[in-house]
């Protein structure tokens, strides 16, 4: 059994492995507030023996604040909760404010998605639950909304008249790994589209919030989330692509007959009136190309001039979430010379070139905004079930969709291409 000393020894040797600026003295003074209580999570008696370990961190008429991280699996959230109020552990808060951060996938289908709610609801008020995306804290994502709605030049043509599509890419360039029991119950669909992609979209054809407090941006991501259209039995097929990467069904604690998704691409509309018949396409899967999200907005083509080859192409604003982190959009120039030759160039702003300082992880970003109170870029719970209520249609379909299979180190099956190629578009293959 795993004692503190050992448990402090893996902490710093993932920080050393994965922390550039590693200082022993920090960490020193650091590890002598850590502390370890081993115990069951399906057993109230090792709740208990938590309970009279953290008295000792309330010293007479006096408190401290808690915060409950629910970094497990999904399936425990609701039996900590439980066991936590049962072996009186909030009852050490006093007048201390308390705090529960919930780890995704948040419930596994709507029915359970609320179940969840109820259950938190019952034990927290709304003030005090942080629904965890990491993606929502990511610095390229926090800038849409500004780069949206402080620029007016973009600001009067993010609109149906001036946009053509969306594309929302995230991929990953590896398998499931050592998680293929908690995948191959979850699937693409559970794991990315639900909550990542879903709020990526939000973000990209929501209205412009009365304030910037935490409440009237949730509630304009909320309105954007419930204007998707969602999906009638007929339609499923005709928009939704589900794949599987080759070998995949031989992954440890994968079912050998598995029908797993671990790629999905959509095609979605929004009944908006400024995004009236824009088409938004999303994707994610593993085992692509690359590691990497990005955000395409393309733009319609201009009906004047046309490059040398006869061709007319759009102008894209792209949103490099990771690995790099910048803003990018193409443009057409001529080229130096007598001929009237136009050549596309792309103007970007980097981050890491902009600003000479070091870019915090997502999670110490939402870790930080827990501490302070700040629940911007934490969905709410209606958020949290309007997104399964997208997905819900494909789910219940899910027995009875094809599974295309795909090379691994592709952009997966090439029906995703189809989806489309049917749209005369493509998928933009940002591979930066």
């Amino acid at each position: 059994e795993e004692n503190r000393e050992e448990h402090l020894e893996g902490l710093k040797t993932a920080l050393t492995k994965f922390h550039e600026g590693f200082d022993p003295m920090v960490w020193k003074n650091f590890a002598e507030r850590l502390h370890y209580v081993r115990g069951d999570f399906e057993q109230v008696s090792d709740y208990v023996k938590l309970a009279e370990y953290l008295k000792r961190f309330d010293p007479a008429e006096s408190c401290t604040n808690k915060i409950f991280y629910m970094a497990t699996a999904p399936n425990y959230f609701p039996k900590i909760i439980e066991n936590l109020e049962s072996s009186q552990v909030f009852d050490l808060l006093g007048d201390c404010w308390k705090r529960i951060i919930i780890e995704k996938p948040f419930g596994s289908d709507l029915e359970s998605a609320k179940k969840l709610n109820q259950l938190v609801d019952s034990k927290f008020s709304e003030e005090e639950v942080y629904r965890i995306d990491h993606y929502l804290a990511k610095e390229t994502v926090q800038n849409i909304l500004a780069f949206r709605f402080t620029n007016g030049l973009f600001e009067k043509v993010w609109n149906k008249d001036f946009i053509d599509h969306i594309q929302i890419t995230v991929a990953e360039d590896f398998g499931v790994e050592n998680r293929g029991g908690y995948y191959d119950k979850a699937g693409n669909l559970r794991d990315f589209i639900q909550n990542h992609l879903l709020q990526l979209l939000a973000l990209s054809i929501m209205q412009a919030p009365e304030d910037l407090s935490a409440e009237k941006v949730r509630d304009a991501r909320l309105a954007s989330l419930q204007s998707l259209k969602t999906y009638h039995d007929d339609e499923v097929e005709k928009n939704v692509v589900l794949g599987q990467y080759e070998g995949y069904q031989s992954e440890p604690k994968v079912d050998p007959n598995s029908k797993t998704d671990t790629f999905s691409a959509l095609r979605v509309f929004s009944n908006l009136d400024n995004f009236k018949n824009v088409p938004f396409y999303l994707r994610s899967g593993k085992n692509l190309p690359t590691k990497a999200a990005y955000l395409n907005i393309v733009f319609k083509k201009s009906e004047n001039f046309l490059l040398p080859d006869g061709s007319n192409l759009p102008n894209i604003l792209t949103f490099h979430i990771q690995p790099k982190q910048s803003i990018e959009i193409s443009v057409f120039v001529k080229e130096p010379g007598q001929e009237p030759k136009l050549k596309k160039v792309d103007l970007e702003f980097d981050y890491n070139k902009n600003f000479k300082t070091e870019i915090a992880d997502a999670y110490e970003k939402l870790i930080l905004d827990l501490i302070d109170g700040l629940q911007t870029f934490f969905p709410r719970s209606d958020e949290v079930e309007t997104s399964w209520e997208f997905v819900e249609p494909i789910l219940k379909k899910l027995d009875y969709l094809a599974i295309h299979v795909y090379e691994k180190g592709t952009w997966g099956p090439k029906e995703s291409d189809e989806l489309l190629k049917t749209d005369q578009r493509e998928w933009l293959n940002n591979q930066t």
